[in-house]
């Protein structure tokens, strides 16, 4: 068991499980990191799987994955441990948008929180896919209210 690889997924545990996810999801997943990184795919799959405490991706590793699969929930994941958050360099919406549409998007994407935090919440508990579901919609709120938040400072 190497001790650095131990460390980084039982302390970071909901950020390599985050980054796993994104990577499995993503549209080459594991066969398209190895392709870029030149490294071989069952090697990515055990440095990323979470459960795996033999092996862990060196720093460079990492920061390159991060950025291939553009890994907004692992990122928002680590942001979040340190009590701050994602933004945004602009804003999503294009110019020709007008600020009320801008705005009327953040409501729309409240209101979805809302009704799947509702319909999720109805037996007073969550379970792991009604906490998923939370996360990608919280997460498109978020977006939304960053890209309006961007447009309005201007």
């Amino acid at each position: 068991m190497a001790v650095h690889a131990e460390r980084l997924k039982t302390h970071h545990v909901a950020f390599m499980r985050a980054l796993h996810a994104e990577i499995r999801r993503h549209g080459g997943g594991y066969s398209e990191i190895a392709a870029e990184t030149g490294r071989p795919v069952q090697v990515l799959m055990n440095m990323f799987n979470p459960n795996n405490m033999d092996t862990a991706p060196p720093a460079d590793l990492l920061l390159d994955v991060l950025e291939i699969v553009q890994a907004r929930r692992a990122m928002n994941v680590l942001t979040s441990s340190m009590g701050m958050m994602l933004a945004p360099i602009s804003g999503e919406q294009s110019d020709d948008v007008s600020d009320a549409t801008a705005f009327q998007r953040v409501v729309h994407e409240v209101g979805d929180v809302l009704s799947v935090g509702t319909k999720a919440l109805a037996d007073n508990q969550l379970n792991s896919s009604e906490r998923q579901d939370l996360v990608r919609e919280i997460s498109e709120m978020i977006d939304a209210a960053q890209a309006f938040m961007t447009r309005l400072q201007g």
